[in-house]
């Protein structure tokens, strides 16, 4: 019975009833591993070389015609810019900023000025 069963699993790589397969691994007739594996095809765009897409229409190209027979790279809207450096303080206002930090380093503290 136990060979039947074995023969079953080693033919499908699986077995319908848990308990019989809790019994085998504990008996340690069975092991359990995890296998993992990776189909490659060919995809749309499959060539033996690399193909350099084309990032920008230029005037020469429509003026030819050789933009019909290029490829272009599709362009990502959805991207974020270059975050841009924001300004400096004002000189006077950088003063203010450091007696400020003096008379809180001072034990000072900031009045509530919205009521």
């Amino acid at each position: 019975m136990t060979r039947e069963q074995l023969k079953l699993i080693g033919d499908t790589m699986a077995y319908p009833d848990a308990k019989i397969l809790t019994d085998l691994k504990k008996r340690k007739l069975v092991v359990m591993n995890k296998r993992i594996s990776f189909r490659i095809n060919k995809g749309a765009k499959f060539a033996l070389q690399i193909v350099r897409e084309e990032t920008d229409l230029t005037a020469e190209m429509v003026a030819s015609g050789a933009w019909k027979e290029k490829s272009f790279k599709p362009y990502n809207f959805a991207a974020l810019g270059a975050k841009h450096a924001s300004g400096a303080l004002h000189p006077l206002n950088k003063v203010r900023h450091e007696f400020r930090n003096i008379f809180f380093e001072m034990g000072f503290t900031e009045m509530p000025t919205d009521q």
